[in-house]
């Protein structure tokens, strides 16, 4: 049911899955928790702000395109409001950042979370313009294209990465935990203008032009909804690390984020079953049946390749956790939150999709808006150590994790309600069978765990992957895959494809 072409897209997620974790290890075992924790706290900063990133106009593009509007037409204004939106953020920053120190005269926990908030403006710059190669990419269904720019950012950031850890493990350089911060924050808006400078020249030509003022209110009519949600979806994503650093400090933020960076293969890899959703969704409009029965199917296939990954960082949290550095044992809790939320986020997906292709792009920003509160009211009742003396509710630096899944869970209950309403589609059985291959997987974790206790990688991988084996054997014995499909999936998985994909993509 999926595009063929996605599982290019899931080859790019898993290898920059697996060179971000070592990125990771150099990062936190040879840099710095506490450096990392700076990073954090300067993303969660700058990207509190970056509320102003997409506002909705890139569904807007890739629905327009979808629908065979013209590309020359189309890419033109919409480049034209990236990079307004572009230099909205900077100033943004920057007079945010005045505001709080020269007119307020505030602080920060450390002076260089200053420098690293700066430092960290081109990442989010240019993130925000990779909107507008990304959406072209995905409504022409160009997976090959936007696979490689991502190989290219990830492998440059991440051997940066290595190499200064090992520098610093070897005494060749000196790296303190405050010039850490600022050179983490420096390889990332670095690296992220490689990002944007590659994904541009592969699209070429572009044929930019002058932007049509009509296409232009035309996008605004459609984004408008989705510009609240958009907004506030970012806020939702950043604000927490925020507060977590304001009661808690740098090593708290750096295990907060350490454990995001951790799951991120979960939303990276199910992002890359759902890329295509909403241009596919808008294809299927003249055909209820299909549209209807595509949005469950979607569903059981991203949450079938999600849960195997989901199942072992809840079990095995304190493990993979323990992988980066021991200074984050005491915070591995909140690996086992941040996994749940990544999955009822991806398996959620398809269902905002869905609204979003019907253009009830209304419903999904009052959605959003709800989850936002929710997040934001939960934080600051979990994680400060003390409500007016009261102390039983916080839970610390882990309320954040816990925030953030029970604001996923309630609107992923109002997505499907709101689908299964409309639709009269009832709930989706099918995925309710997974249950047993989890339960098989979760079981020889559990057992493992307990008996091996493996904290070495050696031990640990060859346990993980023989799990992930019993969860497909429960799976194929349950017909929620065949062995043929797995064979297939994995011959489509070639790095050979990208190469030779972005040949065909003319």
């Amino acid at each position: 049911m999926l595009s063929s072409r996605s599982p290019m897209l899931v080859l790019q997620s898993a290898v920059n899955g697996i060179l971000g974790y070592i990125g990771l290890f150099f990062v936190t075992r040879f840099i710095g928790a506490t450096a990392y924790g700076y990073l954090a706290f300067g993303m969660g900063f700058a990207g509190t702000l970056f509320f102003m990133n997409d506002l909705g106009f890139s569904q807007a593009h890739i629905r327009n395109i979808s629908s065979g509007a013209s590309f020359r037409e189309a890419n033109e204004t919409f480049l034209a409001i990236k990079l307004l939106l572009g230099g909205i953020f900077v100033i943004v920053v920057i007079s945010a950042l005045l505001i709080w120190t020269d007119i307020l005269h505030k602080g920060f926990q450390n002076p260089v979370e200053f420098d690293v908030i700066l430092a960290l403006i081109p990442y989010y710059f240019f993130q925000n313009m990779l909107g507008f190669s990304n959406a072209f990419y995905t409504a022409r269904l160009h997976s090959a294209r936007m696979s490689f720019p991502g190989l290219v950012e990830a492998t440059f950031r991440n051997s940066t990465f290595i190499i200064i850890g090992a520098l610093a493990h070897f005494h060749v350089i000196s790296v303190g935990e405050a010039l850490g911060g600022l050179i983490l924050s420096i390889i990332y808006s670095v690296s992220y203008t490689l990002y944007f400078t590659v994904s541009y020249l592969i699209g070429r030509p572009w044929n930019i032009g002058r932007p049509r003022l009509t296409l232009l209110r035309s996008y605004m009519a459609f984004a408008l909804p989705l510009a609240v949600s958009s907004s506030l979806s970012t806020v939702n994503g950043n604000i927490d690390k925020v507060i977590v650093q304001f009661f808690w400090h740098a090593d708290a933020t750096g295990a907060f984020y350490a454990s995001q960076r951790i799951v991120t293969i979960i939303t990276t890899m199910s992002s890359s079953l759902y890329i295509f959703f909403l241009p596919l969704f808008v294809r299927m409009l003249g055909s209820r049946e299909d549209f209807d029965t595509s949005v469950q199917e979607y569903e059981r296939i991203v949450s079938l390749f999600a849960l195997p990954i989901v199942v072992a960082f809840i079990v095995m949290h304190l493990y993979i956790t323990n992988l980066f550095t021991a200074a984050y044992d005491s915070y591995s809790e909140m690996l086992m939150f941040l996994s749940a939320n990544a999955y009822i986020a991806a398996v959620t997906m398809p269902y905002s999709s869905a609204l979003t292709a019907e253009n009830k792009t209304w419903v999904v920003g009052r959605i959003s808006i709800y989850a936002v509160i929710v997040n934001i009211a939960l934080n600051l009742l979990l994680v400060p150590p003390s409500i007016f003396g009261f102390r039983a509710i916080s839970l610390g630096a882990t309320g954040a994790s816990v925030s953030l899944l029970s604001a996923t869970l309630f609107s992923s209950f109002l997505y499907r309600y709101r689908v299964w309403r409309d639709k009269g589609i009832g709930y989706p059985k099918g995925i309710t069978v997974q249950a047993v291959p989890v339960a098989a997987q979760a079981a020889f974790l559990y057992i493992c765990s307990r008996v091996l206790h493996p904290y070495d990688i050696l031990i640990l991988a060859p346990v993980l992957a023989a799990s992930v084996i019993i969860y497909l054997g429960f799976a194929v014995l349950l017909r929620q895959i065949t062995i043929g499909q797995i064979f297939m999936f994995i011959r489509m998985v070639n790095p050979k494809r990208i190469v030779s994909g972005m040949r065909e993509e003319r």
